[in-house]
């Protein structure tokens, strides 16, 4: 009998090293190494960022947010990033350029990088999507270790097939989770700076020319959200109040701006009109609203308001522009927009016609001049209106908080039926 073991070769969890297929550059007199990471090397590779103890070049980590991000990748197959910007000290890696790689301002090659010198990375662009993928892992280990004890349970306890089949299609679900996130890479753009202080100005610079998106610009083109494409419904076919006058690509609209409203307000009203002025779209409300009727009940609102409002018509009518309603009426500011979209969900929802709304709206009408004003009736009015202190003296619109334009909405709502004597 042969005590000689064969020891098959190509084995790599021995290596001190790991190789990575890489593209070097300049850019700004750094050295930048491109590669494309398998995700799942990413938490052995890179510092875990701790929400705790925030990194001396680097900004605190926001766990909720990095949360997200690891629920995204693990819910979306479609999901994408941008490359992770990563800094590290050029005795850290090792390049060696193919034999036919050199492309002058661009070489092809293999990148050397210690597993020892994991703490001479850091992270300045994409921390929060570093420790989503840390989470990322954690969570598909848990649930896959979750479902093998509860179907080892079942079995052990001699349970039906119909028991023990559900924890196996759910152990099946989660390999093919598995096998995305196996194949799955991330770009990641290695810089290379020697010097502390130049690399914390890296991401001073990465941070100041970052314009980012704001929420017109992404609730417009984020069409996974039934909100959202309600709301690009209404921007392809407006009511004729909206005609011409939605901001698409800033949140909001003031000054001289001609435009009435902004896209991320329509989405916010969609939303107002389908769970209240609290409620939020649940991810099982997403599966089964439609997103044409919500369209349609936001055209019927903004229509009910041109009816009830005699400004709104102006507007409509185009002899009374946004800015010169943003100067004389409280009807100019988004808030009380939203305001209103909550009472018209509060009357429609408890069974109030729509004719019954416009009625109701057609009595605070006089009411919506601006400033207010603690002479007249109708400021007195605005400055009793709960306890939050929604108005002040002068106020050209409500308070924003939430508790404000909660309570705001109630009050207005009660109205309806127990009119103050200025109604």
């Amino acid at each position: 009998m042969s005590n000689q073991i064969t020891v098959p070769g190509g084995l790599t969890g021995y290596d001190a090293t790991d190789e990575y297929i890489a593209q070097r550059t300049v850019q700004g007199g750094r050295v930048h190494f491109t590669v494309a990471m398998p995700i799942v090397r990413i938490p052995s590779m890179l510092p875990k960022p701790d929400p705790a103890v925030p990194f001396e070049d680097n900004r605190i980590v926001n766990p909720t947010h990095a949360k997200k991000f690891a629920d995204y990748v693990f819910e979306k197959e479609d999901w994408h990033s941008g490359p992770l910007t990563i800094r590290t000290t050029s005795d850290s890696v090792s390049f060696k350029v193919f034999e036919t790689g050199d492309l002058g301002p661009v070489q092809l090659g293999v990148l050397s990088v210690p597993r020892s010198r994991q703490a001479a990375f850091s992270i300045v662009d994409g921390q929060h999507r570093v420790l989503g993928l840390s989470l990322l892992m954690d969570r598909l280990g848990d649930e896959i270790r979750d479902q093998n004890s509860l179907l080892q349970k079942a079995t052990n306890n001699g349970e039906p097939a119909t028991v023990t089949s559900q924890f196996t299609r759910e152990l099946a679900r989660l390999k093919l989770i598995e096998e995305r996130i196996n194949a799955a890479s991330i770009v990641l753009d290695i810089v290379i700076e020697n010097d502390d202080v130049a690399a914390r100005q890296i991401f001073v610079d990465v941070a100041a020319n970052a314009l980012g998106i704001n929420k017109s610009v992404k609730d417009r083109f984020d069409q996974r959200k039934v909100a959202n494409r309600a709301m690009s419904e209404i921007l392809a076919s407006p009511p004729l109040l909206l005609q011409q006058r939605i901001e698409e690509h800033k949140s909001t609209v003031a000054g001289r701006n001609l435009n009435f409203i902004s896209a991320a307000h329509v989405a916010d009203i969609v939303r107002i009109l389908t769970k209240g002025i609290t409620g939020r779209i649940s991810a099982a409300n997403e599966k089964t609203l439609n997103h044409a009727d919500l369209a349609l009940t936001t055209e019927h609102f903004f229509d009910d308001l041109t009816t009830a409002f005699p400004d709104l018509e102006l507007v409509a009518k185009g002899t009374l522009t946004a800015p010169k309603l943003r100067e004389q009426s409280l009807l100019g500011s988004a808030t009380m927009l939203r305001v209103l979209a909550g009472v018209y969900y509060n009357l429609t929802v408890s069974g109030g016609s729509r004719p019954f709304v416009i009625d109701f709206f057609r009595r605070l009408a006089p009411h919506m001049t601006a400033p207010v004003d603690s002479r007249t009736a109708s400021g007195d009015l605005w400055l009793n209106a709960g306890s939050e202190l929604s108005f002040v003296e002068g106020s050209m619109a409500p308070g924003a908080r939430a508790q404000q334009v909660s309570e705001l909405v109630d009050v207005i709502t009660d109205w309806a039926t127990t009119p103050p004597p200025q109604l």
